[in-house]
């Protein structure tokens, strides 16, 4: 999903959170699966109108002989025009994230990530500027492009505890510190999950059970300094296997699942 406005919103953290790791195996084997349309509508709360769409498709392929999963991901202006595009190959025997790649067609930045088994490699093209970053891959960091996946996996855990935490990674942040010569430790907040409602809702595969989550950061000096609004962010997923991603809330955008065609 878009990831732009997390970018201004975590600058502001870059100095105040002390992050801590919880232990999982960051694996997707049972979460990914051949998908040929997901498609999300992006609805301004306060405009009361559809602003853009995401498009999503997961398939497999091969790379340098190895079978992936990969799943695409687009975003769309209301004219269903690509303005940005992210990748994000998965180990196929394992569903272990191994790559990703995104770029911004509007600015013609780039951003990759690589797992190379120690450490998480960012590299970042903006024109002539190249900068690459390496951040050793600690038990339970999830990077921020795997984290839909990352809470639909944790959908049946969550519902048993009614609460978790993990530490989230955001390159964009990473690379500013980089840029600013700080520390790209920096870069990676605990978050609390929560649940925070439970509901029947129309979807594109009827009426489904659902799970609406919230999402917050640990610490309290964020909490206490920022508006509700630009710390919180809610999902809403359906309550029932595969748990597919409904529904997802930032500001004043909230993001629908129109289509799902497996």
């Amino acid at each position: 999903m878009k990831n732009r406005p997390l970018k201004r919103i975590f600058i502001i953290f870059l100095m105040l959170v002390c992050a801590s790791t919880q232990g999982f195996s960051i694996d997707f084997r049972n979460q990914l699966r051949p998908t040929k349309l997901i498609k999300y509508k992006h609805w301004h709360l306060e405009q009361n109108k559809i602003t853009g769409y995401t498009i999503i498709e997961i398939k497999t392929t091969h790379k340098a002989g190895k079978k992936y999963f990969l799943e695409v991901s687009q975003n769309l202006d209301l004219e269903q025009k690509k303005f940005s595009e992210k990748k994000t190959w998965f180990d196929f025997q394992t569903g272990i994230p191994v790559s990703s790649s995104e770029t911004d067609y509007r600015t013609g930045i780039s951003i990759s990530n690589r797992m190379t088994g120690t450490d998480l490699v960012t590299e970042v093209t903006d024109g002539d500027e190249h900068l690459e970053l390496s951040l050793e891959m600690e038990e339970g960091l999830v990077p921020f492009a795997v984290l839909p996946l990352y809470l639909q996996k944790s959908i049946q855990e969550l519902r048993e505890k009614r609460r978790l935490t993990f530490t989230l990674y955001l390159p964009v942040v990473a690379i500013e510190l980089k840029r600013k010569g700080l520390p790209v430790s920096f870069s990676k907040f605990e978050i609390d999950v929560s649940i925070i409602g439970e509901s029947q809702i129309n979807t594109p595969l009827g009426v489904k059970s659902a799970i609406r989550i919230l999402l917050t950061p640990t610490s309290l000096l964020v909490n206490s300094i920022l508006p509700k609004e630009k710390t919180a962010f809610h999902f809403t997923y359906m309550a029932d296997p595969p748990n597919l991603l409904l529904e997802f809330e930032e500001n004043q955008t909230r993001s629908i699942l129109e289509t799902y065609q497996p």
